[in-house]
């Protein structure tokens, strides 16, 4: 896994966990984390340490894609 995936991954759980938050400041803050992570995943993508992919497009929307299967969800 390069390191632009793992920061990509990272940012995934970060919106995911702020999704289930009922707490909008731990939401919030969740947020901000998954901001910062992608982040550090285009600047790992400009530096060429990621292996060419694109981060999944449920990490672009902040959203779990409808044909993604619930087992990859992490």
């Amino acid at each position: 896994m390069s390191r632009a995936e793992y920061y990509w991954r990272q940012a995934d759980i970060c919106m995911r966990l702020s999704l289930l938050s009922e707490d909008a400041e731990i939401a919030d803050l969740l947020i901000n984390k998954a901001l910062q992570l992608l982040a550090q995943a285009d600047e790992a993508a400009e530096d060429g340490q990621a292996d060419g992919k694109a981060p999944p497009a449920h990490v672009i929307d902040g959203e779990p894609s409808k044909n993604q299967d619930p087992d990859e969800a992490t």
